[in-house]
């Protein structure tokens, strides 16, 4: 080929320019549809997208597709406070909510108006949440406070009015309050405390402790010999067992509370591990069977 004139290379490149920045501008519009934070007509934050709700939801690997959609939307509005834990369990509150979504048959605004009024009671007054908390951060979270904002957004959406629109008729309104008294606010106290961000962090200590039978006394040092209990005696142990119940306390809401989310979150690592051995078992078979297949392919060459 003739060498290219001036004109004809900067025709090439201004083309390969113009071809780059329609692929960003693709990007970023793809990027936009699903994970943007847009808004209803009744001016409700959208938090989660028709993407997650359309796309997501349906696929095999719904859980991990939205943990990951989350920690996008979370990166996107500077929520940089939430650890692992927080995401798992946004997560798993998503998924019942969309259950549920399937349950009462909502689809199209339904679906996503149903789907983002949880997830904003959900995060309602969290400081962790930052931006994408509804009307911004006034006060500290509570349970009243999410019921609350729960039946205005749910009022705001099942009347017709300045300000509102009817998505939810009349009859699926009380299959949708009993699902956020029984699904969310009858366990906020453990959600609470699980998002708590001065939680102490986690540590597991395992301490064996085996217990040596005592050695055999020998009857030639004449050991063997029954106690003599006397009344001093007997007094004497009443009286403890009766310190030790005087000193014994029913525990803590707290404390109850501390055992629940620890066997939580052992029972998420415990199966965490199980996985992670799983894939380890998995990619050792795979290299074994390359190894085999390129030795294989090294003997056949040698002949």
């Amino acid at each position: 080929m003739p060498p290219k004139n001036k004109k004809e290379e900067e025709a090439a490149r201004l083309a390969e320019e113009e071809r780059k920045r329609q692929i960003e501008e693709q990007l970023r519009q793809e990027e936009e549809r699903k994970y943007g934070c847009g808004r209803y007509r009744t001016n409700m934050g959208l938090p989660i997208s028709q993407y997650i709700i359309n796309e997501v939801f349906q696929q095999e690997d719904a859980s991990n597709l939205i943990k990951e959609y989350l920690c996008k939307i979370l990166e996107r509005n500077h929520c940089e406070k939430l650890r692992d834990i927080d995401i798992e369990i946004a997560g798993e509150q998503l998924i019942n909510d969309f259950n549920a979504c399937q349950d009462f048959g909502f689809n199209g605004d339904q679906a996503l108006i149903f789907i983002n009024m949880m997830f904003l009671v959900y995060i309602n007054q969290h400081e962790k949440f930052g931006k994408l908390v509804e009307g911004g951060l006034t006060r500290g979270k509570s349970i009243q406070g999410d019921r609350k904002l729960f039946q205005q957004l749910l009022s705001q959406h099942s009347t017709d009015g300045q300000g509102c629109h009817k998505v939810f008729m009349a009859k699926q309104l009380q299959p949708i309050i009993e699902y956020i008294e029984k699904g969310y606010l009858s366990h906020w106290l453990l959600l609470h405390q699980a998002h708590s961000h001065n939680q102490r962090p986690l540590e597991i200590q395992v301490d064996l402790q085996i217990e040596l039978p005592l050695p055999q006394p020998s009857l030639e040092d004449h050991t063997y010999y029954k106690p003599i209990v006397n009344d001093d005696t007997q007094s004497f142990k009443k009286t403890e067992m009766e310190e030790q119940e005087i000193e014994y306390h029913e525990p803590t809401d707290e404390e109850l509370l501390d055992s629940v989310i620890m066997n939580a979150i052992q029972d998420k690592l415990s199966l965490a591990q199980q996985e992670l051995e799983t894939r380890l078992k998995d990619r050792q078979v795979e290299i074994e069977s390359k190894l085999q297949e390129m030795a294989a392919a090294l003997t056949k060459k040698k002949k």
